[in-house]
């Protein structure tokens, strides 16, 4: 169990609260029908969804799950990225048709991450890109080690997980549910809603990512 639990106790606190104005702001969206569109917007609420399963995790003191779920939300996010800008009308055909055992075997051979993002290159806006692939480049082969139960959750369950990287993955997910709030705000296509997801970052700061304290899983420190 780490040290300093308390610091963990506010950040949840405020996290909480983060994801409240979340939903507020969500029940002022009306999103645009069209199944890319739909999809995209489903996607992001899954990923919502994630987080807010990860809030539950870390108030339970269920860390190494946390960290599992924490890739879960983080590739929700993408695919729904990918759906909007990268996914070709095939993909979209495929993923909007009926759930049955043999639309579920070809919409299986979809795109895994790294395509996803290669085809995400040069469709996506620069800054959601940037995003997506630095996460990827310092924490994803991290996060799949506990997907896998690999070195990282092993040595961590055995040892303590440091508060310092618990609290970073929690900022980091509040993070992504902003890129996936924005993402839903997009869709909705309503110009009166684009400034809101930046004033609730600014609000929330206490509890999102700064820029100076580096990344969730520096390569040097795994």
């Amino acid at each position: 169990m780490p040290a300093n639990i308390p610091t963990l106790d506010v950040l949840l606190e405020q996290s909480i609260g983060l994801h409240s104005a979340i939903d507020k702001h969500r029940e002022q969206l009306s999103l645009h029908t069209g199944s890319r569109y739909v999809l995209s917007a489903t996607a992001a609420v899954i990923s919502l969804e994630h987080a807010i399963g990860l809030l539950t995790l870390l108030e339970g003191r269920g860390f190494t799950s946390t960290f599992a779920l924490f890739r879960v939300q983080y590739e929700a996010l993408t695919r729904g990225i990918w759906l909007l800008y990268g996914a070709s009308e095939d993909w979209v055909e495929k993923l909007s048709a009926p759930l049955t055992t043999e639309n579920a075997k070809k919409a299986n051979e979809g795109p895994m991450l790294a395509k996803m993002l290669d085809e995400l290159e040069g469709k996506a806006p620069d800054v959601v890109m940037s995003q997506l692939k630095e996460f990827k480049e310092y924490s994803w082969k991290a996060l799949s080690s506990y997907i896998h139960v690999g070195l990282h959750p092993l040595t961590r369950k055995a040892e303590g997980y440091p508060i310092g990287l618990i609290e970073q993955v929690l900022r980091q997910s509040n993070g992504l549910s902003l890129m996936g709030t924005m993402l839903l705000t997009m869709l909705s296509g309503d110009p009166r809603q684009q400034g809101k997801v930046a004033a609730l970052q600014r609000e929330f700061a206490g509890c999102c990512p700064d820029p100076q304290t580096g990344h969730v899983f520096p390569t040097e420190n795994p």
